[in-house]
């Protein structure tokens, strides 16, 4: 079953770096199988407030797929740009499968 990442980034507060970072992610989610499904500066907000400077959405083959990304030296060498270059919120979600 697929899994999703979602990260919403409350700030960017060093561009440069992020550049940095998602230039280096891309080659570490492509090793492992992912897709970047969405990648939104300025959603559009329907109801509520959105209050993420970027929000991603990335699918993966599967939950352990998306942890052993996550945990990966590759990704891990990565990811100190990520947190030096913004503040946010990441989640993985299982995929939903309708009730038969």
């Amino acid at each position: 079953m697929s899994a999703y990442l979602i990260w919403m980034a409350t700030e960017i507060s060093d561009p440069d770096k992020m550049g940095e970072y998602s230039a280096g992610v891309m080659p570490t989610l492509q090793t492992a199988g992912a897709r970047v499904l969405a990648a939104e500066d300025a959603p559009e907000v329907i109801e509520g407030q959105w209050d993420a400077a970027r929000t991603v959405v990335i699918e993966f083959p599967s939950i352990e797929a998306a942890k052993t990304w996550y945990d990966s030296d590759e990704y891990r060498k990565i990811l100190p740009l990520r947190h030096d270059a913004s503040e946010g919120h990441l989640i993985f979600l299982n995929g939903f499968v309708p009730p038969a």
